[in-house]
Parts: C-alpha cells; sequence; structure tokens
C-alpha cells in the first residue's frame, strides 16, 4: 500500500446529488478518464472538488485534464473547480 486517504463528502444534499451526477457524467464521457473519486460539493462557497483518474494510455493527460475543467465550468459557471489529477496504478 502506497498511500491512505480520507474523503469528506456531502451525500445528504439532493442539489449536491443531483450536481454529483451530472458531474461524474460529464466527467466519465471523456475518453481517457477511468474513474472520479472524493467528490465534495460546498454551495456556500460554491466549490467543487474532486480527484480524476486517467488512464496510462492517454496520449496527452493534460488535454484530458482541461477537456474535463471545461465541461464541468460549462456545467456550473457560477462554481470553482479544483480538479485533482490521480493516478492509475495497476501491477
Amino acid at each position: 500500500m502506497t498511500a491512505i486517504g480520507i474523503y469528506s463528502q456531502n451525500s445528504t444534499d439532493d442539489e449536491v446529488k443531483e450536481m454529483r451526477t451530472r458531474i461524474t457524467e460529464t466527467v466519465m464521457a471523456e475518453e481517457f478518464v477511468l474513474q472520479i473519486h472524493g467528490f465534495y460539493c460546498d454551495t456556500e462557497t460554491k466549490t467543487v472538488r474532486f480527484d480524476a483518474v486517467i488512464d496510462f494510455l492517454a496520449p496527452d493527460n493534460k488535454e484530458v485534464y482541461q477537456n474535463v475543467c471545461q465541461k464541468v465550468t460549462a456545467l456550473y459557471p457560477d462554481y470553482t473547480f479544483q480538479i485533482q489529477l490521480d493516478s492509475d496504478f495497476s501491477d
């Protein structure tokens, strides 16, 4: 094991649940995105943060990251996004 992570999440708010679903669907539609996790939305400060796992096979992970940022910002332009690229580890 290389790391242990703890993520906060707010999964009881219906507005946040809806946002998480829309954001997850949008991000997962991007080629080479394997998953997102660690999703947290603060509706008071209008910030959303999550990790995105990009496939090692992606020819340009920075381009994938930029596409993800643009798409989620288009969905929720009033929000600030903190998206962390996460590594896809395999054995």
